[in-house]
Parts: structure tokens; C-alpha cells; sequence
């Protein structure tokens, strides 16, 4: 019989392993665009009837203090 550290080390690892396919999978459909074309598949009888419309956003990083007193306000600790 294994002991309880052993076990949650084993749980730690194989959850490790799971985020990282998971990770590896959200990248590869980051990577994706569809070229101005409706995603595939599209059923047959899909009529395109609204504006194609590009939007571009732009952001900058910034440093943001969220508790410049020390003390959360909303949750009061």
C-alpha cells in the first residue's frame, strides 16, 4: 500500500502531465484563423446575411497597485 504522500505525489504528477496536453491543445487552436472564410464545417443550408467587420485591439502593460493601502476594502481584510 502506498502512503498518502506518495499518492498525492502521483496525483500532483499526472495532473502536471493533464495541464500540460491541455495547454499544448490551447495553443495549437490559438494558432488557428479563419482567413476571412466560415469555419468548417458549416451546414449546408447556411445562409451569410451580416458585415464582415475587423476590430484590432491594442493594450499596453502597465503596473497596477490593487490595494495602495494596504487594505482590501471589498473584502474588508
Amino acid at each position: 500500500m502506498r502512503s498518502i504522500p506518495g499518492l498525492l505525489a502521483s496525483v500532483t504528477i499526472i495532473a502536471a502531465q493533464a495541464a500540460s496536453a491541455a495547454g499544448r491543445a490551447a495553443d495549437a487552436c490559438s494558432t488557428i484563423t479563419l482567413n476571412g472564410e466560415l469555419p468548417n464545417p458549416t451546414p449546408s443550408n447556411f445562409k451569410f446575411s451580416g458585415n464582415v467587420r475587423k476590430y484590432y485591439v491594442a493594450a499596453d502593460e502597465v503596473d497596477w497597485n490593487f490595494a495602495p493601502t494596504g487594505w482590501d476594502n471589498y473584502m474588508g481584510v
